[in-house]
């Protein structure tokens, strides 16, 4: 069984996240300021770090959503929603069945709250499943939570896991959010997004100490640790 998801700034891989990205500006600190690395050697500290940090995030948004499509999908079968077709009935059976299924949903995914409401009713009172099932599969895809509500009142042993089935739902947005502040990509140090060009220039001029024995005049190319 899945376990209920905590509020999401209590949530561990949350909690994990906002904890890389400070520890990746926490541990550039000492690296920007370590004076024996030249620019080459510090871009490549800075981008390691960075991948190492980038992965962890990966790693701690993926156990987020699999734990919260888990949960969800484990509360989501407290409400009765879609066809119930016997595994063993016979294909024409089912064929009968899923046709009936059909124009039921239609009727539902047609009709405003108010009508979905009294469908509901007319389906509690005479006990069609076919008819309740239609009608709460119409009302969770537009995200009619009241119509669910209405389904659940005459159900108390349920109501705490549809409490938490709807919360999930109508924080879903909001939660979201906060996952892409925890686990969103890194901010790209300018001296990372310089590595590229320093490496090529170092690559220069290396051929160019190896070719003439000479280091070519113009700016730091950043192969040398900097001046202190």
């Amino acid at each position: 069984m899945a376990a209920p998801m905590p509020p999401i700034n209590e949530d561990p891989a949350i909690i994990r996240g906002y904890a890389m990205r400070n520890a990746f500006d926490l541990e550039c600190t000492p690296i920007l300021a370590d004076t024996t690395l030249s620019d080459v050697g510090m871009a490549q500290k800075i981008a390691n770090l960075h991948a190492v940090v980038t992965t962890e995030l990966a790693a701690a948004r993926e156990n987020y959503k699999k734990r919260r499509a888990a949960r969800t999908a484990e509360l989501e079968q407290v409400v009765p929603i879609g066809p119930d077709v016997p595994p063993a009935a016979s294909p024409a059976d089912k064929a009968v069945l899923m046709q009936a299924w059909r124009t039921t949903l239609a009727d539902a995914r047609e009709c405003d709250r108010d009508g979905r409401s009294q469908m509901l009713a007319e389906a509690e009172r005479f006990d069609d499943d076919t008819v309740r099932r239609a009608v709460l599969t119409a009302a969770s895809d537009n995200g009619q939570s009241d119509i669910i509500q209405q389904w659940a009142r005459t159900r108390p042993e349920i109501a705490a896991q549809l409490s938490e089935l709807l919360a999930l739902r109508d924080s879903y947005v909001t939660d979201n959010m906060v996952a892409l502040q925890a686990f969103g990509p890194l901010p790209v140090p300018t001296e990372m997004a310089n590595l590229p060009a320093l490496l090529a220039n170092a690559e220069y001029e290396r051929q160019m100490f190896t070719n003439t024995g000479l280091i070519r005049k113009g700016p730091a190319t950043g192969l040398f640790p900097r001046p202190r």
